[in-house]
C-alpha cells in the first residue's frame, strides 16, 4: 500500500482553482470535493473501464473517439484561424506547465489540459499574459457527466481531469483578467449549442480576446 504524503493530502483538500480550504473535509479514493465559492471540483478522476485491447469492440470505439477528438479540435483549429492575429500558436496538451515560457502568440489553446495543470489559475495567467494585441486565448473542457451511451460510443471518456471548472466560473476568471468573451459554449446551461458540442465532440470551449 501507497500511502499519500501529508502535503499531497493537503493539496487535495484545497480547491486547486480558487484554492479555497476543504475545511473538514475528507476525500475518499476516486472522490471529488466541490468548492462552495467557485464550483469547481477537486480530486482524481477514477480510472475508466475499458474492453480489453485488441478486441473489435475496443477498436472501434478508439477509431470513433479518435475521429471524434479530431473533429472537434480541427472545428476549434478554423474557428482560431478566423478570429486570430498572425502569428505563432501555442497548442497546450497534457500537463504542461506554460508558466516558464515567454514570448508573443497570437493564440493560446487549452485543448483539454487546464483542468490537468498543477496549478490551473495560474496557468490561465500566464496564457493571457503570452497573448499579442488582440491575441485569442481558447479553452477546450471536457464535459462532464455525458449520458453512459454517449460516453461509451466514444471510446471510454475524456482525458483524467484534476480539476473540473465550471465554465461559468472560468468566463468569470477570463473577464476578471480582462479578456473580451467571444464565445462559450453554454457557459453550463449547455443550451442547443452546447448539447450539440458535448454530445457531438464531447468538450465545450471558451474563447476570448485580449
Amino acid at each position: 500500500m501507497i500511502a499519500d504524503s501529508p502535503d499531497a493530502m493537503r493539496e487535495m483538500l484545497r480547491c486547486a482553482w480558487c484554492e479555497r480550504p476543504f475545511d473538514g473535509a475528507a476525500r475518499g479514493a476516486g472522490a471529488t470535493l466541490r468548492c462552495p465559492d467557485c464550483g469547481s471540483r477537486t480530486g482524481a478522476v477514477p480510472a475508466l473501464t475499458l474492453p480489453p485491447e485488441g478486441t473489435a469492440e475496443a477498436r472501434g470505439r478508439c477509431a470513433v473517439a479518435e475521429a471524434l477528438r479530431r473533429r472537434a479540435h480541427q472545428r476549434i483549429a478554423r474557428r482560431i484561424e478566423r478570429m486570430a492575429p498572425p502569428g505563432p500558436v501555442l497548442d497546450v496538451r497534457g500537463d504542461l506547465d506554460i508558466t516558464a515560457l515567454g514570448g508573443r502568440y497570437a493564440a493560446v489553446v487549452f485543448w483539454q489540459s487546464l483542468g490537468r495543470t498543477a496549478e490551473p489559475g495560474t496557468a490561465l495567467e500566464h496564457a493571457a499574459a503570452l497573448l499579442k494585441p488582440a491575441g485569442i486565448l481558447t479553452i477546450a473542457q471536457p464535459v462532464a457527466g455525458l449520458p453512459a451511451l454517449t460516453e461509451r460510443l466514444r471510446g471510454g471518456g475524456a482525458p483524467p481531469q484534476r480539476v473540473r471548472i465550471p465554465q461559468r466560473t472560468l468566463v468569470a476568471r477570463l473577464r476578471a483578467l480582462g479578456l473580451e468573451v467571444l464565445h462559450a459554449d453554454g457557459a453550463d446551461g449547455l443550451g442547443l449549442r452546447g448539447w450539440r458540442a458535448a454530445l457531438l465532440d464531447g468538450v465545450v470551449s471558451v474563447d476570448a480576446r485580449r
